[in-house]
């Protein structure tokens, strides 16, 4: 699922992840449920309200778009029902780590495979996750696996996911090894605050929050790009939503916006794509997911992880149910978190009861 982040590959990029999945079930042949009633209904919502925009405004792709969401809706629980072998998703996490490897550099910035900073760093916060589920038992290696996607992700320039990711550090680790306590309310209660705080910073800023982190930004070409249109971005897709409360049409945000604004851009918030995409039904069903999520998970990881990328969402696209790595982690963790993964059992040689005697003589 990282394939269509690479380069520009385009609709190609897809194809490998399209022919996993679709081979994934043929072999299984058995679907499974989620008995998480949040799940059901949020993820339902969601499902329904991409389907209604599709297909009432959208195109083939964006139909195309629906289908897989449905097959994803129906494959992440098989985290939870079937688990997953741990040398399994430690092939995924050293195949991803490999990939995020720098292959350059230039001034303050680091060359990659992958299509844009904010992708690489995506991946990059993906991979933390599945190096920080491997080594759940060993908290200097989680350490060291968080200082490296830091580091990573500070070099890749992306200022929203480094920021996500300091903020991770600091509720994981105390939640894991300090207060041994679950932060639900307290995570439901602080993405709240978050979304006032992305308000007050789109409209008139009146914290000076983007002042600040334009004097910590390494980077000097975003240091000068403030919120790169992101502002105009909030009130030209609330403007679309009104005329299209039952959405465009899913991965069609970008041709609507582009007829209203000179630049093809899609909304840069993981909330507005859903709004403008699936509308209302959408955005509703894409709440009750996460406040569904945040209330009721016992994993410290998981439950860090997806809070991350609700600060992540604040300032960029990537809506559940779509077949890219980093849309699809704003769901695999609800499934595969430290009770998903399994170890191989341990090999008992039986000998003959001949045989013993011999070995004891």
């Amino acid at each position: 699922m990282a394939i269509p982040q690479m380069g520009n590959l385009g609709l190609p990029g897809y194809l490998p992840v399209i022919g996993c999945l679709v081979a994934i079930f043929i072999i299984n042949k058995k679907v499974y449920t989620s008995d998480s009633l949040w799940y059901n209904i949020g993820g339902g919502l969601c499902l329904v309200g991409m389907a209604v925009g599709s297909f009432i405004n959208g195109n083939s792709v964006s139909i195309a778009y629906v289908g897989f969401g449905v097959l994803l809706f129906c494959f992440y629980p098989v985290f939870k029902h079937r688990g997953i072998e741990r040398y399994v998703l430690k092939i995924v996490f050293w195949i991803l780590a490999i990939s995020v490897i720098p292959i350059g550099s230039s001034g303050t910035s680091v060359g990659f495979i992958y299509e844009n900073p904010n992708n690489y760093s995506g991946i990059v916060l993906c991979t933390m996750y599945f190096g920080l589920l491997i080594y759940e038992d060993s908290w200097w290696r989680q350490l060291a696996i968080y200082a490296a996607a830091l580091g990573l992700v500070l070099m890749g320039g992306s200022r929203s996911i480094f920021g996500a990711i300091l903020v991770f550090g600091a509720i994981y680790f105390v939640q894991r090894y300090l207060t041994k306590t679950h932060f639900r309310l307290l995570l439901v209660t602080a993405f709240a605050i978050m979304c006032v705080a992305y308000y007050t910073l789109i409209t008139d800023d009146r914290f000076k929050l983007l002042e600040t982190v334009q004097q910590t930004t390494v980077n000097e070409n975003k240091k000068e790009r403030g919120l790169s249109h992101r502002d105009a971005l909030f009130y030209l897709s609330l403007e679309i939503s009104k005329d299209f409360p039952e959405g465009v049409g899913m991965g069609r945000s970008n041709i609507v916006i582009g007829e209203r604004y000179p630049y093809a851009y899609t909304p840069h918030n993981t909330f507005l794509k859903a709004l403008v995409e699936g509308g209302w039904i959408m955005f509703i069903g894409l709440m009750i997911l996460i406040v569904g999520f945040l209330g009721t998970n016992t994993s410290y990881l998981a439950s860090s992880f997806l809070f991350v990328l609700l600060i992540r969402g604040l300032f960029e696209s990537s809506t559940p149910f779509s077949i890219s790595l980093i849309s699809s982690m704003w769901v695999i963790p609800m499934f595969l978190d430290e009770l998903s993964i399994r170890k191989l059992p341990d090999i008992v040689i039986v000998l003959p009861e001949r045989s013993v005697k011999e070995l004891e003589s």
